[in-house]
């Protein structure tokens, strides 16, 4: 399998070794570092694209209008008929188009997900989740976009439903954040509630995440890899870490990501400034 990676900035890096790992001969292309060539594209099926979130519509457009089967690092884009078209190109070429919502392969979330499944917590109440750092400076895609789309994407997974009304609050905590910095995110479903918090302007780092079910309080923290219900661990067997479990996902085509992709979209568009 002859792939590609567009883009050799920080992920992409970090990407190249993980896609390494498996049996393909990847060849690497940044034209802004003057790394590889379209004929080198043309040779590859498979395509990855690590490049900054505003790039991602005209490059992957253009991917799979060159039967492509393209692997996109999160946001596809900022704009829900953006999404729509490149899906309706991937359909009509016959290509898949796979968005790495890191968290959908994390071994924590999906141990988690088959025990809310099992209803081993009971019904779900309320979820509070914080994704706070001091973290690097983004300049492309808001902390809505950048951060909270995660905790967006793993509520989705574990519940299976879209909320029916949803409310964001963008603000800038440093003055020379060029994106806003900040967001809080409301999310009211038909049977339980959620709250987002994301910034990467935090003085301390909080990635934890607090569930109240009909039968006790489950903590989950992501910084840790801890989760306890009631006070009590719950323990699980790690697998592979989620960047690898993705990339398999979609060398092998093990899991479609355009549902959820649509529905991320949209509701981080809601009420955008």
């Amino acid at each position: 399998m002859k792939c590609a990676l567009f883009g050799y900035g920080y992920w992409g890096r970090i990407l190249e070794k993980t896609i390494r790992t498996f049996a393909v001969d990847l060849t690497v292309i940044d034209p802004n570092l003057g790394i590889g060539t379209d004929q080198d594209l043309e040779l590859c099926s498979h395509v990855f694209v690590a490049t900054p979130a505003s790039t991602h519509f005209d490059l992957v457009k253009n991917l799979l209008n060159r039967k492509k089967e393209v692997f996109c690092e999160k946001p596809l884009t900022f704009k829900t008929e953006e999404v729509d078209e490149l899906y309706r190109i991937a359909d009509r070429q016959n290509c898949s188009l796979f968005v790495d919502w890191t968290f959908l392969f994390n071994e924590a979330v999906n141990n988690l997900k088959r025990k809310i499944d099992n209803r081993d917590f009971g019904e779900i109440i309320s979820v509070s989740a914080k994704r706070l750092n001091k973290g690097p400076q983004r300049t492309d895609a808001s902390a809505r976009w950048d951060l909270a789309s995660h905790d967006l994407s793993i509520i989705l997974h574990l519940f299976d439903k879209s909320p029916i009304n949803t409310s964001w609050f963008d603000f800038y905590r440093s003055k020379d954040s060029q994106v806003s910095d900040t967001c809080v995110g409301i999310l009211k479903f038909d049977n339980f509630d959620a709250i987002i918090e994301a910034s990467w302007e935090h003085p301390i780092k909080d990635r934890t995440w607090k569930f109240a079910f009909s039968n006790g309080i489950l903590h989950w923290d992501d910084a840790t890899g801890s989760s306890t219900f009631n006070g009590e661990e719950i323990n699980f067997e790690p697998s592979a870490t989620p960047l690898s479990n993705a990339v398999e996902s979609f060398l092998y085509q093990k899991f479609n990501t355009k549902k959820i992709t649509k529905q991320i979209t949209k509701i981080l568009e809601w009420n955008q400034n």
